[in-house]
């Protein structure tokens, strides 16, 4: 009963603060690319480098936390100039979280990534343990802007364990839906954010 009224007011504070996503513009994010070459995450920076502008555009303009593998973590996995931009989507949460907010999240919880059918799993093993999906985050608040955030992770994300939205309640999306997962605000409910679904 306490998690479903935590959830529920995570949730209306959330949806009552985020009615207008703020727009990323490119230099908001080439600042945050900077700063994740200063961190030594060159291959996540040459992965966005990749998308070309009108494409990198429209797929991150709006406030997202970045969440990125290393280098030899990237090197490892096989990423095809096809799958680039969903690759990165699922790397990805549609709403800047810093490190603090992240351990916060009840255990257990599934968050939406940028891509409407991948869901990332929250685990907490204290405070400074945070696991999503399978990666542990391991160098957090390595962007520094207001509406940009990244995290370093210890691995590729693996999605294939996770359900599609559809299947679980879950937090609710920005507005201006697209490829920020495409979900109205209604498929919220006051079980968002349950653990062990």
């Amino acid at each position: 009963m306490g998690l479903c009224i935590f959830t529920l007011f995570s949730l209306l504070t959330i949806t009552s603060a985020q009615t207008l996503p703020t727009r990323v513009n490119q230099t908001e994010l080439q600042t945050a690319m900077a700063e994740m070459r200063a961190s030594s995450y060159y291959g996540f920076v040459i992965l966005l480098d990749m998308l070309n502008e009108t494409i990198r555009t429209a797929t991150f303009n709006r406030e997202i936390t970045f969440l990125m593998p290393g280098d030899l973590e990237l090197s490892q996995s096989p990423i095809s100039q096809g799958s680039l931009r969903g690759f990165l989507l699922t790397h990805s949460i549609p709403e800047p979280l810093p490190f603090n907010e992240i351990t916060h999240i009840p255990n257990g919880a599934l968050i939406p990534s940028g891509i409407t059918n991948r869901m990332i799993r929250v685990t907490t093993h204290g405070r400074q343990h945070i696991f999503l999906n399978n990666a542990q985050i391991i160098s957090p608040n390595i962007c520094s802007g207001p509406i940009i955030k990244c995290h370093g992770i210890s691995a590729v994300l693996d999605n294939r364990r996770h359900p599609a939205i559809g299947s679980v309640a879950t937090a609710p999306l920005p507005e201006n839906s697209g490829e920020f997962g495409g979900q109205d605000s209604a498929v919220a409910s006051s079980s968002a954010l349950s653990p062990g679904v």
